[in-house]
């Protein structure tokens, strides 16, 4: 759950709060904290997943059902032990799927998931390409689903047709990393910008790593007006911002990467979207972007 937000806690919180209409829910949130070191935050990570695997424990309803949001790479150690505590109390098990990570290269770690929720589970998936490629690395599954993040997406039916005069405006919104393209935009931008002096690069999302910090303020003083830092946008300063690009660039290399919410907000924006092909990015755009399959070093 959100904060920090993230597209995985965006998505949990929305999921949560549409199960909370038609069902009494108990939510343990095990986000860490924004605040603290690494140790710090997997201590109250830990302490969270105690007490979630205690209020299953707990629960004497005749309908038990636990709805969890799947970690990735070493995060199924947390998901292990809900899921093994939550099979021995008989739930019903809707384990829901964010991550590429164990679906790009084999986890034993979900293997183990499979093996103790195996009679309880019920999967949730982002798009067809996950549940196809998840079933080719681990089995067919029993019981499975797909519930796409652009269901938590609302249409924008306020998309402003700007001036085809203006200068070409490139923008990018997301939590501002490395892995989630930065450093690979504001490389576009400068040679870009070497080609067709008046493109502009718009950068919107929090930044938390002193390297990116420190990498777009070098870029500012470089590029000049030629690039935009807006900050953490929210409501109608996001709107906002998505109508006033041309293109949205999402150059990705999130290992984690699965159904980036952004760009689903970038379509219903009315934007053309350009991106490097992780996850369930080309089911996504279709015919509404370019996406791809190798990454290009600039």
């Amino acid at each position: 759950m959100p904060p920090p937000i993230t597209g995985f806690a965006l998505i949990t919180g929305q999921m949560i709060e549409r199960i909370a209409r038609h069902s009494d829910v108990k939510v343990v949130n095990v986000s860490p904290p924004a605040a603290g070191g690494s140790l710090w935050k997997h201590l109250h990570k830990a302490k969270q997943v105690l007490k979630g695997c205690w209020c299953v424990l707990r629960n004497r309803h005749p309908q038990k059902i636990l709805y969890i949001g799947c970690e990735g790479d070493w995060g199924l150690l947390y998901t292990i032990l809900v899921v093994a505590i939550a099979s021995l109390r008989s739930y019903r098990i809707l384990l829901h799927h964010h991550s590429f990570s164990y679906i790009d290269r084999r986890f034993r770690l979900m293997q183990l998931i499979l093996w103790i929720g195996r009679a309880h589970t019920e999967h949730i998936f982002l798009c067809e390409t996950m549940q196809s490629r998840f079933s080719d690395r681990y089995g067919k599954l029993a019981a499975a689903r797909i519930i796409s993040n652009a269901a938590f997406v609302p249409p924008s039916s306020n998309k402003i047709a700007r001036s085809s005069s203006g200068p070409l405006r490139i923008g990018l919104l997301s939590n501002l990393t490395r892995e989630k393209g930065l450093h690979t935009f504001l490389e576009l931008i400068a040679q870009a910008r070497s080609c067709h002096p008046e493109i502009v690069g718009v950068l919107a999302g929090p930044m938390a790593a002193n390297e990116d910090i420190a990498r777009v303020e070098i870029a500012k003083k470089e590029l000049g007006t030629s690039l935009e830092y807006l900050g953490p946008l929210f409501g109608k300063a996001k709107e906002d911002f998505y109508n006033d690009i041309d293109l949205f660039v999402f150059p990705t290399e999130y290992a984690n990467e699965a159904q980036p919410t952004v760009l689903f907000e970038a379509q219903a924006a009315g934007n053309r979207i350009v991106s490097f092909n992780r996850g369930c990015i080309s089911d996504q755009l279709r015919e509404h972007g370019i996406a791809p399959h190798s990454i290009i070093s600039l």
